[in-house]
């Protein structure tokens, strides 16, 4: 007798073997899998770049505490030290271990190690939506709007940025565990988890029964608010932009999980400001990191372009920084790594900003009760970004691409749902919303590796800034560093003279006169040094190093009382240096 399996058609055969094939491949492993594989081919180039100049060597190429790598003293000085201008501990300690596990200065450990936190972080934000949502296909295409972004290069390429993706890394398992005590505090009846099957049984009409618990520890609702207060701290630790996320947990409590969905005036008076309280502890942790974070900056003077800029030029930036980011999102082309700060906008582009962000936020709370989800992505977007929208100006540019790492998702969310939803009504066929989503991502993709091939070295990248904006007072500096360290002193020198001509503050002014005068006196003119020195203590009377440098040159040629002065100045400003104490000893001076 024959089977049942031998009777069937062989093109019925070939179809269940198709469907198999498509159900294993749609399966979350899979697809988790396959997000980070793609992760690692875009971003495999860049473990084979260099350092940059730029801030890399005070987190790590000439960093002697983190090229120690691990060990107690190393881990003592991460939690009392002020680096770059932040306090951020568990970054500095990540660093340390790439330095143990690479052994040598090698970039190709940390370079490694910020693309495996991206595309943890990029798996992390699919499984988490999947699991608030339960749309599986939607939560996909979020992630990889994430993962294959131009816009996010920046914080996966440059090492400095390893406090970016560690601390998102951070923000998502804090969500998790809030999730999970939310669903046990809830009993499982939340809107968002009770669209999941998986592990629970329908009752009847509008009930669910919670999965049973297995364990006494997991069901302990604490466990899971402790986890998330923990995993809170930990990003906080590793950057201060996570001071933003309690926020973003009240807007999680509207979209997905339905919790402010009430029916009467008495259920919001009672059920709001325990949906509150429950936010209180991190808000405190982040009220202090906040006051941590801006100790930090001023200690590190990271903070005197704020006293340069008047309030209103800070807002009018703020306004149109929204708009820009936005902008940079729908067509990612002229990356730059620092965009210059323009000190004040034309009134009608602050007004146009102003007035698309208004607009759009009164469509956004019209719409949230049939569209939720654009309520919790606007807002996302909107929020994360205060921190680094510029209204406290910390350094001098108007914006950066590594600050829309997580703001940006939430435009990411409100895309994927709402052109799914507006597709689905007009009954669009699904074959093509995925190969309409796949183009997309391929674009991305495309437009990143290009992005990518600028980080090669610091040369490409900050011409590359140069050509595409303007004024650009850092990207000259940063190339004629580079250009220097190459020997090329020339063009360095050029490099120094264009900076000069729009430096926007008296401070970098005095930087700039006096790196130039570095290289000009490394170029045998020493005349030419002198006039730069003097211009950088006339442009900041208290920068000390250039009345040091100003010493020495003055000394070797032997001027020996204009010498003294100079010398003398420098210890009056750095009383602790050795250096200039020695040669007024030299020069027959005893200091005071």
């Amino acid at each position: 007798m024959q089977s049942s399996r031998s009777k069937m058609p062989p093109g019925r055969r070939r179809d269940s073997s198709g469907l198999a094939f498509i159900q294993i491949a749609a399966n979350p492993a899979c697809l988790c899998l396959m997000l980070a594989m793609v992760v690692f081919w875009l971003y495999s180039p860049a473990i084979r770049f260099g350092f940059s100049g730029y801030d890399d060597p005070g987190y790590f190429s000439r960093n002697p505490h983190v090229q120690a790598g691990l060990g107690w003293d190393g881990m003592v000085w991460a939690f009392r030290s002020v680096v770059v201008c932040n306090w951020h501990p568990l970054t500095l300690l990540s660093l340390m271990l790439d330095a143990t596990l690479a052994g040598t200065l090698d970039p190709s450990v940390p370079h490694f190690t910020n693309i495996l936190l991206h595309a943890i972080n990029s798996v992390l934000l699919f499984l988490l939506l999947q699991h608030l949502t339960g749309a599986r296909w939607r939560s996909l295409f979020v992630a990889g709007l994430f993962a294959l972004h131009p816009l996010n290069v920046e914080s996966v390429v440059w090492i400095a940025e390893r406090k970016n993706v560690l601390s998102t890394c951070f923000w998502w398992l804090t969500i998790f565990a809030y999730a999970r005590y939310v669903q046990d505090v809830t009993g499982g009846k939340c809107a968002a988890f009770a669209t999941l099957q998986r592990g629970k049984r329908v009752a009847g009409p509008g009930k669910v029964i919670p999965p049973p618990v297995s364990s006494r520890v997991t069901c302990h609702v604490s466990r899971f608010y402790w986890l998330a207060l923990a995993f809170f701290v930990l990003g906080l630790m590793s950057k201060p932009m996570l001071v933003t996320l309690p926020f973003v947990l009240l807007l999680l409590d509207d979209w997905p999980w339905g919790r402010w969905r009430m029916t009467s005036v008495r259920e919001w008076r009672v059920r709001l400001p325990g949906l509150a309280w429950e936010k209180a502890p991190f808000f405190i942790l982040s009220g202090l990191s906040c006051a941590t974070a801006i100790l930090a900056q001023q200690h590190g003077h990271a903070m005197k372009f704020m006293d340069r800029s008047p309030l209103g030029g800070r807002i009018e930036n703020a306004l149109v920084s929204y708009l820009r980011y936005l902008c940079k999102m729908c067509w990612p082309v002229d990356l730059a790594i620092i965009y210059p700060h323009p000190g004040h906008w034309a009134s009608w582009t602050t007004a146009v900003a102003a007035t698309f962000i208004l607009a759009t936020s009164f469509i956004v709370i019209r719409s949230g009760k049939k569209y939720r989800y654009l309520g919790t992505g606007w807002f996302w977007f909107l929020g994360t970004l205060i921190p680094v929208i510029g209204v406290v100006q910390i350094g001098a540019q108007s914006m950066a691409d590594r600050y829309a790492y997580v703001p940006l998702i939430g435009i990411f969310i409100m895309v994927s749902w709402g052109v799914f939803q507006v597709l689905q009504g007009l009954k669009f066929p699904r074959l093509a919303m995925f190969a309409t989503a796949g183009v997309v991502l391929v674009a991305l993709a495309c437009q990143s590796r290009k992005q990518l091939n600028y980080w090669q070295n610091d040369e490409t990248l900050f011409r590359h800034a140069l050509a595409v904006t303007k004024n650009n007072v850092v990207a000259h500096v940063m190339l004629a560093a580079d250009l220097a360290d190459a020997g090329r002193l020339d063009e360095a020198i050029k490099q120094y003279r264009e900076a000069l001509a729009f430096a926007p503050y008296d401070t970098y002014a005095a930087n700039v006169h006096f790196n130039l005068g570095i290289i000009l006196y490394r170029a045998g003119q020493p005349a030419e040094a002198e006039k730069e020195y003097r211009e950088a203590v006339r442009a900041d009377p208290d920068f000390y190093p250039a009345h040091y440098n100003l010493g020495l040159l003055l000394k070797l040629s032997g001027r020996r009382e204009e010498a003294i002065e100079q010398f003398t100045i420098t210890l009056r400003l750095k009383p602790e240096s050795p250096a200039p104490r020695q040669y007024l000893q030299e020069l027959g001076v005893e200091p005071h």
